[in-house]
């Protein structure tokens, strides 16, 4: 059974098929959610609460998520794997975020990393996928700030959009996009996602950086 690939989801994105994406934290979930046949299995820090028993996400250490990808992984064989940066595993520096982005695709066996991103961090996403790591990017409600900011409140996640990597030599960071994950706050519990008055700002959505072009010749 072939993994599904970055053309695979370009592909899908452009003949309009929907493309299901899940969480799971360890094997047998992993295992249940790809013989459903999910075209993306997602690792989140959210196993820091849910599976690992910590009080917030931001107390997920490198290592657990290693270690959460890796049990995925090994159930999954079909869907597309992305593991979750943890808190602090990419805010010191560009090259620590190399260095923890690797550990998740060599000691994880995800085929891709989701990052919480804002223009500050375009620098780094960029180091990343030039080191031919796709990045998902996650903006809008970001659970690292708010949950420090402690103003978490009710959450919605409205869509994941697949992007199409650029073909100019400099390219900018929405066309190297691989995917982006976007969370709201609704304006009130029963607010459809679709109808949320606030999106995220330019400068967010612009830092919103992904996958390289070398990673897509690689794949078609």
């Amino acid at each position: 059974m072939a993994r599904v690939t970055i053309t695979d989801l370009q592909r899908m994105k452009a003949e309009k098929k929907k493309i299901v994406v899940m969480t799971a934290y360890d094997y047998s979930m992993a295992g249940i959610l790809d013989r459903a046949h999910l075209d993306i299995i997602l690792v989140g820090d959210s196993g820091g609460r849910n599976l690992l028993g910590h009080e917030d996400n931001n107390s997920v250490t490198m290592d657990e998520m290693v270690l959460m990808t890796r049990s995925v992984s090994r159930g999954a064989k079909r869907a597309m794997v992305i593991g979750d940066m943890p808190f602090m595993s990419y805010q010191v520096g560009i090259e620590e975020s190399l260095r923890n982005a690797g550990r998740v695709i060599q000691e994880g066996g995800a085929q891709a990393v989701k990052l919480e991103v804002g223009a500050h961090y375009a620098p780094t996403v960029e180091a990343i996928v030039k080191a031919g790591i796709p990045v998902m990017g996650h903006m809008g409600l970001t659970p690292m700030v708010t949950s420090v900011r402690e103003d978490f409140g009710p959450r919605v996640c409205t869509s994941m959009k697949i992007k199409c990597g650029g073909t100019r030599a400099r390219c900018r960071p929405r066309e190297l996009s691989l995917c982006c994950l976007r969370e709201y706050r609704p304006t009130s519990p029963s607010a459809s996602p679709r109808k949320q008055s606030s999106p995220p700002s330019p400068a967010l959505a612009q830092a919103t950086i992904a996958t390289a072009r070398s990673v897509l010749r690689t794949e078609s």
